[in-house]
């Protein structure tokens, strides 16, 4: 489940939530960071005009899939910005 987070300067983050109801700590702002760092050197660093096709709904199930490179919680994060993004 996602959930949107606003904080008292008015800025809107993303959690994770897991199915016994805690926040997995995975944002939007640390699935960009990842995704800048890990993905952008062949998907480009606009993930909706990239070199490489990246579909909306993405999961961190098919990321970790076809980039084994790429752990579970660091491609929760990616597609929680993705899914925001595209």
């Amino acid at each position: 489940m996602l959930e949107a987070n606003n904080s008292a300067s008015g800025s809107s983050e993303t959690t994770a939530t897991t199915s016994s109801g805690g926040s997995s700590g995975n944002s939007s702002a640390q699935g960009e960071a990842l995704y800048a760092e890990q993905c952008a050197s062949c998907h480009g660093s606009d993930p909706a005009n990239g070199r490489r096709k990246i579909s909306r709904g993405t999961s961190a199930s098919v990321t970790t899939r076809k980039h084994s490179f790429v752990d579970k919680s660091d491609a929760q994060a990616i597609a929680i910005y993705l899914n925001e993004v595209l």
